[in-house]
């Protein structure tokens, strides 16, 4: 009777320990899937991020900028004759009295 406890004893650690192999390996299976859905979403990712720097340069090059500018802001050069010392600002006496209290 000692020897078929001890032998069930044997099956019962083997099964259990069979069961958790087998659980253990599912989980890691899973987790390997998971990794690698991971990845290839990190590598997509960077492939957008390549892309967009791409667009931004294109979008911020001086050259564009200064053409659509003269294209549709009809923009001109500012010149030295435009800058102005803030002595020759015409302001109100009353302000500038006002200013001073």
């Amino acid at each position: 009777m000692k020897s078929f406890l001890f032998g069930a004893l044997w099956v019962f650690i083997a099964a259990f320990i069979a069961l958790g192999s087998y659980m253990l390996k599912n989980h890691v299976i899973f987790l390997e899937k998971d990794i690698r859905k991971t990845n290839r979403q990190i590598e997509a990712n960077i492939r957008e991020t390549h892309i967009l720097k791409a667009e931004w340069s294109h979008l911020n090059d001086p050259s564009r900028i200064r053409g659509l500018s003269e294209k549709y802001l009809k923009l001109k050069p500012i010149t030295a004759k435009q800058f102005i010392d803030i002595d020759d600002i015409p302001f109100k006496e009353e302000k500038i009295k006002e200013a001073q209290r």
